[in-house]
């Protein structure tokens, strides 16, 4: 669901789990927080909707970090590099 929301310029919050930090960049695209920290993660989306400025911010910055890198087209593209790149 990260990917969709996304795609689709909202803000994110998420656990640092996984991909996760790799596909948002912490306060840029998206708002990580600690695994199993409930307060942390309620903290993390009380910011997103009482500062409507940086949630916007940070919708707009993850569509475009969605567009920039996993777009269907650039993923495509990036798994023809590595094929050639495997057989060369």
């Amino acid at each position: 669901a990260l990917l969709e929301a996304m795609a689709a310029g909202r803000p994110v919050v998420a656990t640092r789990v996984g991909g996760m930090p790799d596909a948002l960049e912490q306060g840029k695209a998206g708002v990580l927080v600690a695994p199993a920290d409930p307060a942390g993660l309620a903290d993390a989306i009380i910011q997103l909707l009482t500062q409507p400025t940086f949630a916007a911010t940070v919708a707009s910055q993850a569509r475009q970090r969605f567009l920039d890198r996993f777009d269907v087209s650039i993923m495509a593209r990036k798994y023809e590099q590595l094929y050639l790149s495997s057989m060369a």
